[in-house]
């Protein structure tokens, strides 16, 4: 690891902390400690180890003004470590539950219209999902106050729930089917 490449790293690193990142303790470097463990065997990269005095949840919420730091600069970096990490599946994960309102429930919907014939017949098992939804949500709300919780804890919560509620309604309209078939009355069946 040259001379040159140290400087660059340094370089690279100076807006860090010059970005006033809240609760960032000190920026250790090769070049800052000349500790050769935190460079690549082969001489090509090196890690920056950033200490927080604060908690890693707050710690995640400053991975995007870390990353704004560090775009800037000549070197490729890369944040990560358990902050960096929960961050991008926390951002993940709402992604992902935005593209399942959007794309999965319509057809869904669409489905349930089809097997049902009717769109209130077909509406009323997404709104028990939704009813059911919202107090498993609170539940998952309350778990999280006592324990830390998975933020894909969320994304199972709601598919699950929506999942349970169409499935049990189609059961539901099945036996009612299977029970006219066999030559009950809508009453009894």
């Amino acid at each position: 690891f040259g001379f040159l490449d140290g400087i660059r790293l340094a370089g690279a690193l100076e807006g860090v902390p010059a970005a006033q990142i809240p609760n960032l303790q000190s920026v250790h470097t090769y070049a800052t400690t000349g500790n050769t463990l935190l460079v690549a065997k082969d001489g090509r990269s090196s890690v920056a180890v950033l200490n927080f005095e604060a908690q890693p949840e707050t710690v995640q919420r400053e991975v995007d003004l870390i990353r704004e730091a560090l775009n800037g600069t000549e070197l490729d970096a890369y944040v990560t470590g358990a902050p960096a990490v929960n961050a991008d599946l926390t951002e993940y994960s709402f992604s992902d539950l935005r593209k399942v309102e959007i794309y999965g429930l319509p057809v869904a919907l669409v489905a349930l219209i089809l097997v049902f014939g009717s769109l209130v017949s077909a509406a009323l098992p997404v709104i028990i999902g939704g009813k059911a939804l919202t107090v498993t949500l609170g539940r998952v709300y309350q778990l999280g106050r006592l324990s830390s919780m998975s933020i894909i804890s969320l994304n199972t919560a709601t598919l699950v729930g929506l999942a349970v509620a169409i499935d049990y309604a189609l059961f539901i309209v099945w036996r009612f089917r299977e029970e006219l078939h066999h030559g009950a009355s809508v009453k009894e069946a």
